[in-house]
C-alpha cells in the first residue's frame, strides 16, 4: 500500500484531501473512480505521491473524477481499459519520462485524441516545443496557480466534450444521409420501372387513340397520370429542398464557422464567452434535431413512393384497354405528315411557327401509322421547344422528303437553339433530355419504332444556336 500523502511544498496552498488522515492516492482516487458517476475522468501521471495527493484533492473538490498513475507504465496499462477526458502528465519521471509516455499515447489509434497537458518544472523552449511536436495540447510549469490549472483543465475538458459531441453528431448526420440515399435509390429504381411501364402504356395509347370507344379512357388516364407525376415532382423538390435548406444544416454550418472564427482564442471563447457556452449546449443536443428533420424527409419520400404506386395502378388499368398490335401497311407518307401537322395545328399556331414543305414524288411505304405519328408529333414538339426563345418572325420548320435509290429520307429541320456536340451521341438514349422538364422517353421510343419498321433516325446539329435536323430513312421495300 502507498504511504499517506501529505502537502507538497512544490505547490501553492490547497485544501486537505480528506478528514481521514490515512487516505492514500491508491485507495482514495481509485475509490472515487469506482463510484461510476458521470464526472469528467482525469488521469494524473506523476511519480511524486504528494503531487498526486494534491492534484487529486483539488480536482475532486471541483467536480472532476481523478485517477492516479505513479509511472508511465501504469498509465499506459490503465488506458487499455478506460479512456479519460484529459491526462495531466509529469515530464520528469524515472525509467519512462513524460515525453515517451506522450509519444506512445499519440501513436495508439484508440488514445491519440485524448488531450494531454504537461506539468513540468522545465521551461526551456526546446523542451516545450518537443512536447507540442509529440502531440501535447498544453503545458503548465511548476509551481503553478491552482486557479489557472482549473481554468485550463475546464477548457480542455470542454473542448474534448465538444469534439466528441461533434463526432457523434456527424455520425448521426452521416447515418441519416445514408438512410435517405438508400431510400432515394429504392425510389429511383421503382420510379424508373414505373416510367418504363408508362412509356409502354403511352405507346399503346397512341395506337388506340383513333378508336372512339377508348377515347374517354385514354384522356382520363393521361390526365390522372400527368397530375400524379406533377405531384411526385413537387414532392421530390420539396423533400430535397427541406434537406438542403434545413434549419439544422444551416445552424450546423453556423456553429462550425463560429468555432473556426474563434480557434485562435478557443480557451477564452469556451470559458468566458456566452456564445461559447451556448455552442457547447448546441452540439450536445443537435442529434435530436437531426432525428426530427430526418423523420420529416422520410415522410415526404414515403408519400412519393405511394404516388408512384398510384401511377402503376392507373397504368395497369389502361393496359387492359390497349392490347391490339397494329401491323405495318402501305401508307402515303405525305398524308401522315399532314395528319401530324393537323393534330398539332393549335400548337403550331400558338407559337407562330412557319411551316415549309418540300415534298418529292415518292411511292407508298409500309408503316405503322400510329407509331409513325408518334415519331412525327415528338419531332414537332421538340422543334417547338427548340425555337421557343427565338422571335416569332424567325421560327421556321422545314419538312422535306427525298427519294433515294433504295430508300426515302424525311428531313425535319428547325432554326432553334441547336444541340451541343457532346450531347449528340446521347440524344436517343433512354431518359436523356436537354430540357429542364423533359423525361427523355420521346426520342428513345422513336428510335425503337424506326427499328421495328426497318428504318433509321439520325440527328445533326452544328452546335448551340445553329438549329437541328432529324433525318428519318425508310426502306422502299420490306
Amino acid at each position: 500500500m502507498m504511504p499517506t500523502i501529505k502537502k507538497s511544498n512544490d505547490y501553492q496552498s490547497h485544501q486537505t484531501l480528506s478528514n481521514d488522515s490515512s487516505a492514500t492516492v491508491e485507495n482514495f482516487l481509485t475509490r472515487n473512480y469506482a463510484t461510476g458517476n458521470s464526472k469528467p475522468l482525469i488521469l494524473i501521471v506523476d511519480d511524486n505521491t504528494e503531487n498526486l495527493q494534491y492534484l487529486g484533492t483539488l480536482l475532486a473538490q471541483n467536480n472532476y473524477e481523478p485517477i492516479a498513475a505513479i509511472n508511465g507504465f501504469q498509465a499506459l496499462d490503465f488506458l487499455k481499459s478506460d479512456l479519460p477526458e484529459l491526462i495531466l502528465l509529469d515530464v520528469l519521471m524515472p525509467k519512462m519520462d513524460g515525453f515517451e509516455v506522450c509519444k506512445r499515447i499519440k501513436s495508439n489509434r484508440e488514445t491519440q485524441n485524448i488531450p494531454i497537458m504537461f506539468l513540468t518544472a522545465k521551461t526551456e523552449t526546446e523542451d516545450l516545443v518537443k512536447g507540442f511536436e509529440l502531440g501535447a495540447f498544453d503545458y503548465l510549469t511548476k509551481p503553478f496557480n491552482p486557479n489557472e490549472l482549473l481554468i485550463r483543465v475546464k477548457t480542455h475538458i470542454d473542448l474534448f466534450q465538444t469534439r466528441k459531441a461533434l463526432e457523434k453528431s456527424n455520425k448521426a448526420l452521416k447515418k441519416k444521409e445514408d438512410k435517405i440515399q438508400q431510400l432515394n435509390q429504392v425510389l429511383s429504381f421503382k420510379f424508373e420501372e414505373k416510367a418504363q411501364r408508362l412509356e409502354h402504356a403511352q405507346e399503346e395509347i397512341l395506337q388506340q387513340e383513333y378508336k372512339s370507344e377508348l377515347a374517354d379512357v385514354t384522356s382520363g388516364t393521361l390526365h390522372n397520370v400527368k397530375n400524379l407525376l406533377n405531384s411526385v415532382k413537387t414532392s421530390s423538390v420539396l423533400a430535397m429542398d427541406k434537406f438542403i435548406k434545413s434549419k439544422s444544416t444551416a445552424a450546423f454550418k453556423k456553429a462550425n464557422q463560429l468555432l473556426r472564427d474563434n480557434i485562435d482564442s478557443i480557451e477564452e471563447f469556451i470559458c468566458n464567452n456566452p456564445k461559447g457556452k451556448m455552442l457547447m449546449d448546441y452540439y450536445l443536443n443537435i442529434e435530436e434535431i437531426l432525428d426530427k428533420e430526418s423523420d420529416t424527409i422520410e415522410q415526404e419520400l414515403q408519400l412519393i413512393s405511394e404516388k408512384v404506386f398510384a401511377i402503376e395502378s392507373i397504368i395497369n388499368l389502361q393496359q387492359v384497354y390497349g392490347r391490339t398490335q397494329l401491323e405495318a401497311e402501305p401508307h402515303n407518307l405525305h398524308r401522315i405528315i399532314e395528319d401530324a401537322l393537323n393534330m398539332q395545328e393549335k400548337l403550331i399556331a400558338a407559337n407562330e411557327i412557319s411551316i415549309v414543305k418540300d415534298f418529292s414524288d415518292i411511292p407508298l411505304l409500309h408503316l405503322h401509322k400510329q407509331k409513325f405519328l408518334h415519331i412525327l408529333i415528338n419531332l414537332l414538339r421538340n422543334a417547338k421547344d427548340a425555337m421557343s426563345d427565338s422571335t416569332a418572325s424567325k421560327r421556321k420548320l422545314i419538312i422535306k422528303t427525298e427519294l433515294k435509290e433504295d430508300r426515302v429520307d424525311l428531313i425535319v429541320s428547325d432554326n432553334g437553339c441547336g444541340i451541343k456536340t457532346e450531347d449528340l451521341p446521347k440524344i436517343f438514349s433512354h431518359g436523356f433530355t436537354t430540357k429542364e422538364d423533359g423525361h427523355g422517353f420521346g426520342l428513345h421510343s422513336s428510335l425503337k419504332y424506326m427499328k421495328e419498321m426497318n428504318g433509321k433516325i439520325a440527328v445533326k446539329s452544328e452546335g448551340l444556336g445553329k438549329g437541328t435536323r432529324f433525318i428519318i430513312s425508310l426502306p422502299l421495300t420490306i
